[in-house]
């Protein structure tokens, strides 16, 4: 000490600038210039020094409840909770946070499994509950032992109307619905069986698609390709007259107009790939505009496209949730029908070969070519029982 001052030494200037932000210190300004040498009062340096011991007490008690924790290097550390400082944990510290993160981890575990085994009782609890609903639906008392029509009286008239509007193909079901995970019948599927014994499930499960390709997919474009055709190949045989030969008359301009259409269709029918080349489409057009087999040429194209219709048909027909059951084919017009016939019959309709009311296909004898009968709601109708 000097005339009353006392040098600051540089222990105390380092701590000062250590622990300025705590305790008293933090409540004295200006420290940040305080130097290791600085002369201050007596009086001051006391008040100084008391400040800072104030302070180291402040930033100690953060030792006595320290975080312990994980650093970035994987190393465990305990946390001064006043300035944030760390250190290496000490050995009961080291121990009691692993068993920590222990316990958190297998409570974390627990949980994911506590919350499956929650899903799953309310899944099983829904499917008894489905179980249920099927089991006064499907197999009411009053059904024990029935099948066929019989058993079909016996449930809620509004089931009875679901699986009649399935088995005729008028609505569909998910795979899903009609087959478990194992490919077995679901109860449903099994209320079908019983109800119309030749119901194919796994037909039916594939029943949508079906039905998709031949109201809307490709097999459906098909079918308006053909009837429109059909439709043109009748006006081109109705024009097949002595105008048709001559330039300039509406009856060959009317039937040059044709040709190009029916040309095209059957020669798409002809390739296996099912489209139509140029030089297919030339050589069936100079077949329909031959000066001495005009009709002929005609009946031959409604034959290659009545044929080629016939394979359609044939997987409608299969892909039937019931053979005894023939619902109408879709896109195939009365008028494309009848049109054929005409063409087939040389041009002759009446009562003997008109398709009749309800008629959906017509059915041909082993030439392909007689017409027999009819498809009538999904029924055989012979020519002979109109």
């Amino acid at each position: 000490m000097k005339d009353g001052k006392v040098p600051i030494p540089a222990s105390i200037a380092s701590d000062i600038q250590k622990y300025k932000n705590y305790g008293d210190l933090a409540k004295i300004p200006g420290l940040d210039g305080i130097n290791a040498g600085d002369e201050y009062d007596a009086p001051k340096f006391v008040k100084l020094y008391n400040a800072l011991l104030t302070s180291k007490v402040e930033v100690e008690k953060g030792w006595s409840n320290p975080e312990v924790s994980e650093d970035k290097d994987g190393k465990i550390v305990q946390r001064n909770a006043v300035n944030n400082e760390t250190k290496p944990a000490i050995p009961a510290q080291v121990q009691k946070f692993q068993m920590d993160k222990a316990t958190l981890a297998e409570k974390q575990s627990i949980a994911p499994k506590n919350k499956a085994e929650t899903d799953k009782a309310e899944a099983d609890a829904a499917k008894a509950k489905k179980d249920a609903e099927n089991e006064a639906t499907l197999n009411p008392p009053a059904s024990s032992g029935l099948t066929g029509d019989e058993y079909l009286k016996a449930l809620p008239a509004n089931t009875q109307g679901v699986l009649k509007a399935i088995a005729e193909g008028r609505e569909t079901r998910s795979p899903r619905q009609l087959q478990d995970k194992n490919g077995n019948p679901t109860p449903l599927a099994e209320a079908l069986h019983r109800a119309y014994p030749d119901f194919d499930d796994k037909k039916a499960a594939a029943y949508g698609a079906v039905v998709k390709d031949f109201t809307s997919g490709p097999t459906s474009k098909s079918l308006t390709s053909y009837g429109t055709a059909i439709n043109h190949a009748r006006a081109l045989y109705d024009n097949s007259n002595l105008k048709s030969y001559i330039p300039g008359a509406d009856e060959n301009k009317r039937y040059n107009q044709d040709i190009t259409y029916v040309a095209t269709e059957v020669a798409k029918a002809l390739n296996p790939t099912g489209v139509a080349t140029e030089g297919a489409i030339k050589e069936q057009e100079e077949a329909l505009r031959s000066y001495t087999n005009r009709k002929a040429a005609i009946e031959n194209a409604e034959h290659i496209l009545t044929g080629k219709m016939a394979e359609t048909k044939q997987r409608w027909a299969n892909a039937q949730v019931r053979p005894s059951y023939q619902p109408p084919m879709p896109g195939l017009s009365p008028e494309a029908m009848n049109n054929a016939d005409y063409i087939r019959s040389h041009g002759k309709v009446g009562p003997q070969n008109a398709a009749p009311t309800g008629a959906t296909n017509p059915v041909y004898g082993q030439d392909g070519k007689t017409l027999i009968g009819h498809v009538v709601n999904g029924k055989y109708v012979g020519l002979e029982q109109k």
